[in-house]
């Protein structure tokens, strides 16, 4: 082998090098990138749940809410019927 073949052999193995290291690079930024779109599908599921939980927890305040104003307004009813009947 001519010390020129030898040279083009160093010169085609570097390449292939370069080239093996841009695969690299490139299959771990794809491997990133899957990683990235699942915590984000995994973080957009967590955010629903706590919607739902939160729409819950408003519901269930509404609900209270209605439910003391009716227990008041029931007390004020009794309220004016016992005074009707002790005049």
């Amino acid at each position: 082998m001519t010390m020129l073949q030898i040279e083009q052999l160093q010169k085609e193995k570097l390449e292939l090098q370069i080239f093996l290291d841009m695969y690299g690079q490139e299959s771990s930024d794809s491997r990133d990138l899957m990683e990235i779109k699942e915590s984000e599908c995994r973080a957009n599921s967590q955010a629903e749940v706590l919607r739902n939980a939160l729409d819950e927890h408003s519901l269930e305040l509404r609900v209270k809410a209605a439910m003391k104003l009716r227990l008041l307004v029931n007390k004020g009813f009794l309220l004016k019927l016992k005074m009707k009947y002790l005049i």
